[in-house]
């Protein structure tokens, strides 16, 4: 770390939080469950750890306390969620017992555990999905709004590789920029006080022919997409590392407008992608018929004659300095 900022480089240390596929087998008391008999570990491409779980969050802040004695200068979280789609239906959380608690007040509540335990800036990665939607309809455990309450900096996953199935034959076209940017857009309205540093793809698919044009323009693309958006900064995801289509678009780009990049995040304003992409509250921007059909069903809250007394502020640790906007991920 000290070789990092003897280079000037701004360290920050990425905690892979509930996807955990060794510590279930050492403490299988702490993992998530199979149905119909919980007796099977949890496994989705991974091992999973019990959210729910006390223990589990003190261990993953222990953490995240040995990486900032180590002297980083932000602490990233990543699956701070509940496992997706079908597959997450089939998990058993023993600790959930007869808690009620939603998935997205449980996730928000460990943030503000580790937001007080931690001097330095906190930030979350989030699924792409999260952006396009409104409150946490696959739940997942995120709502963008909530988490945004005790981080300093959210990295919505806007990767094109996870948009496939919003295009017609499974080809991605060029409107997955405009894609981007509605997702983005509407992060930005969402998490207003914080800074907005997503992730964007800086890989090829593995199936080549569902992103023809993966080169030096779609990296640039996705980040003029962002930054129209009203993004702070931007983060690059290439887990073989291989970056050298990436370096040759921000040499492209300059360095005069790399270091004016995200200095006008007030831009969102007058950069609506369009009519189709929803404002924050307005709905999740792609309706299933069954979102359709539960929309017309709803009935508007009434007003309640007697208004809640407000909860009493809980004190909060000293101010953080605010995580770097432009920090270029692997």
């Amino acid at each position: 770390i000290k070789t990092f900022h003897d280079q000037g480089i701004y360290v920050i240390a990425r905690l892979v939080c509930f996807k955990d596929s060794r510590l279930p087998y050492v403490r299988p008391d702490l993992s998530v469950r199979f149905r119909p008999t919980a007796k099977r570990l949890f496994w989705a491409g991974a091992g999973r750890l019990d959210a729910y779980s006390r223990e589990v969050q003190d261990y993953l802040l222990d953490l995240a306390l040995e990486w900032q004695g180590f002297g980083v200068d932000e602490i990233q979280l990543d699956y701070i969620r509940f496992p997706k789609g079908r597959t997450g239906s089939w998990g058993i959380w023993l600790h959930q017992k007869k808690s009620k608690q939603t998935r997205d007040a449980l996730i928000a509540g460990f943030l503000d555990r580790a937001d007080r335990a931690l001097k330095v800036p906190l930030s979350v990665d989030i699924f792409g999905l999260t952006t396009l939607v409104d409150g946490d309809p696959r739940r997942l455990g995120q709502t963008i709004e909530k988490m945004a309450r005790h981080v300093e900096a959210i990295s919505p996953m806007m990767y094109a590789n996870g948009m496939v199935t919003y295009f017609r034959g499974g080809v991605i076209t060029k409107r997955v920029y405009a894609l981007i940017q509605c997702g983005l857009w509407r992060a930005r309205q969402k998490a207003k006080k914080i800074v907005l540093r997503p992730f964007l793809q800086a890989y090829p698919n593995s199936d080549r022919h569902t992103l023809p044009f993966f080169g030096v323009e779609f990296i640039m693309k996705q980040l003029e997409a962002a930054e129209r958006a009203g993004s702070d900064g931007f983060l690059f995801w290439n887990s073989s590392m291989k970056n050298g289509v990436t370096y040759r678009a921000l040499k492209k780009m300059g360095k005069r407008k790399l270091a004016a990049y995200g200095t006008n995040t007030a831009q969102y304003k007058r950069n609506r992608p369009g009519k189709w992409c929803k404002i924050p509250g307005g709905g999740h921007v792609f309706q299933s018929k069954g979102d359709k059909k539960k929309a017309k069903k709803a009935k508007p809250a009434k007003d309640s004659a007697k208004k809640p007394k407000p909860a009493k502020p809980k004190a909060r640790p000293a101010k953080k300095a605010k995580p770097a906007k432009k920090a270029r991920g692997s």
